[in-house]
């Protein structure tokens, strides 16, 4: 926030330091590879990730699909929205509207 006085001369605040961003390379970064190796050796349970936008869960979800021996199914508003995800799955992943995986789950089917 800067305030900027009548009569006086403007004088901004330096910004924050921020690292160069750099573009993907197909390898995970350290935080994703950690994350990664966390869910792939866990047993059991139920695992949320949650970020800013723009950070890379929809990369790591399909870099998880990709590593897992397991069948995965990927799911959300439409397919363009979970595209980033079923790229990194290498074809890995089913995609299921949430409708249509909701009426599987009800006819006991999955």
């Amino acid at each position: 926030v800067t305030i900027w006085r009548q009569d006086e001369p403007l004088t901004l605040a330096a910004l924050p330091v921020r690292e160069g961003w750099q573009p993907p390379d197909g390898r995970p970064t350290e935080e994703q590879q950690a994350i990664l190796t966390a869910l792939l050796q866990a047993e059991s349970g139920v695992w949320v990730l949650t970020a800013a936008r723009g950070r890379g869960k929809s990369t790591l979800a399909g870099m998880l699909v990709a590593q897992s021996p397991l069948t995965c199914w990927i799911t959300g508003p439409s397919r363009a929205a979970t595209a980033v995800a079923g790229e990194w799955a290498q074809g890995r992943a089913q995609f299921w509207a949430p409708d249509a995986l909701l009426a599987q789950c009800r006819e006991g089917d999955v």
